[in-house]
């Protein structure tokens, strides 16, 4: 019982687990940025290709 109340008091593994939640949280969020810029980007990207070869502009490599 005496280890129970010990575990009990130890707060190592709940700050460890603030971190990892946090952390979820972050990566979360940079993922959900990451894919509306991404279909942000390319919406816009095919906008100007295509303004631009209907005013008879061609891109070159």
């Amino acid at each position: 019982m005496r280890r129970f109340y010990r575990f009990l008091k130890h707060q190592d593994g709940a700050v460890t687990i603030e971190w990892v939640v946090l952390t979820a949280s972050v990566v979360a969020l940079a993922v959900s940025v990451g894919s509306y810029l991404d279909g942000t980007i390319f919406t816009e990207l095919k906008g100007i290709l295509l303004d631009a070869v209907s005013n008879g502009t061609q891109a070159t490599n």
